[in-house]
């Protein structure tokens, strides 16, 4: 048994953010433009080309390196053009390790392209960012944020060779 206690630690210490991922709860269906408190959005995509319904929003605490993605449906559209959505899921995944990013591009899980994917991954100037500490799918058939294995992703770095 003794053996297996330094194994296990090591296992535990290479384990992803999405291990200590936890979901906001008190955020899921709150309807927003732009999220209130001190998160900011630092990037999003839609899911499913310009006139999907859906949207995946990475937002960054001010006062830390902690980051919240969300899931959300679009709303309805105010006066004045500003567009409101309802969020369908949101997770805290904590904070980002120097180096790494979150990926706001298409990502690849085994060679499928997907726009559902939101990944942190090592910032590198390369055209593919293929070291990932952890990533996630945005699931508009589920409504859920859901954690995924690394392996198999990469993303595009739309910032390579600049």
């Amino acid at each position: 048994m003794r053996r297996l206690f330094p194994a296990f630690a090591l296992v535990l210490s290479l384990c992803p953010l999405h291990a200590a991922a936890q979901r906001v709860e008190h955020l899921i269906g709150d309807a927003y433009a732009p999220l209130a408190g001190s998160w900011g959005p630092v990037g999003g995509f839609v899911i499913g080309g310009a006139d999907a319904e859906f949207a995946a929003t990475i937002h960054k605490d001010v006062f830390s390196n902690r980051y919240l993605l969300t899931l959300e449906r679009f709303a309805r559209r105010e006066p004045n053009g500003e567009v409101v959505w309802t969020i369908l899921d949101a997770v805290e995944i904590g904070e980002v390790p120097d180096g790494y990013v979150p990926a706001m591009t298409t990502c690849e899980q085994n060679g499928t392209p997907s726009n559902e994917i939101i990944a942190i991954v090592h910032d590198l100037d390369a055209d593919w960012l293929t070291v990932v500490q952890s990533a996630w799918r945005a699931n508009p058939r589920t409504g859920r944020i859901e954690a995924l294995p690394v392996r198999g992703i990469r993303c595009s770095n739309e910032g390579s060779g600049d």
